[in-house]
């Protein structure tokens, strides 16, 4: 899945050299929790709505420009880049957002820690009112999504999201399957000797 499907794509850009008071009354304006800030054209980060409703109740806003608040631990990335390397890059970089640009540099949107989380819970199957089957293998075995796969769609079922887990005995295999009732898959599935399980197995290891 690529970012640009998913960024918040109404927002505004202002100057670093505006006043906070100012901001503020555009974000009230047009009903925006944060504005990207910007120096000579370019994105330098974004302010928060609820940072500078508390400066100005301290009054402390008169001389203060988005310049003095502005938080910049932002990245500007590509429509195309993938969902799972912007998580990453977030989480190993601590960035709070990233802005998308176009091939010219143009921005388009931005996503933040708010929506990465809706996505990576869209893109794990939640929400899809299925059934879930969890199967535990080897980290070795080869095959083993393709062999499980064959199985469900032999039954006449889709597969709404398949996810996979590492975990201290080997990898956890999550298959959400558009049904809701999996018994006669999981028959099968345990006939050809696969191992289902379930968090009763895992008690003992949290």
């Amino acid at each position: 899945m690529y970012i640009g499907f998913k960024i918040v794509k109404e927002f505004e850009i202002l100057p670093s050299d505006t006043n906070i008071s100012v901001a503020l009354e555009v974000m009230e304006e047009k009903s925006l929790w944060k504005v990207l800030v910007s120096d000579a054209d370019n994105v330098i980060g974004y302010v928060r709505k609820d940072a500078l409703k508390k400066l100005c109740l301290n009054g402390g806003h008169k001389n203060l420009s988005l310049a003095n608040v502005v938080r910049r631990d932002i990245s500007i990335v590509a429509p195309e880049a993938e969902i799972e390397i912007i998580a990453d890059m977030m989480a190993t970089m601590y960035l709070s957002l990233v802005c998308v640009a176009d091939k010219d540099g143009k921005i388009m949107g931005y996503v933040t820690h708010h929506e990465m989380l809706r996505l990576l819970s869209e893109y794990g199957g939640y929400g899809t009112g299925d059934e879930r089957l969890v199967v535990e293998v080897n980290a070795n075995r080869r095959g083993i999504v393709y062999e499980i796969s064959g199985v469900i769609c032999n039954t006449k079922k889709d597969i709404l999201a398949i996810n996979t887990f590492t975990i201290p005995e080997g990898v956890l295999i999550v298959i959400h399957v558009a049904s809701e009732d999996v018994r006669a898959i999981r028959d099968i599935l345990i006939e050809r000797g696969y191992k289902l399980v379930t968090a009763q197995n895992y008690q003992n290891a949290w």
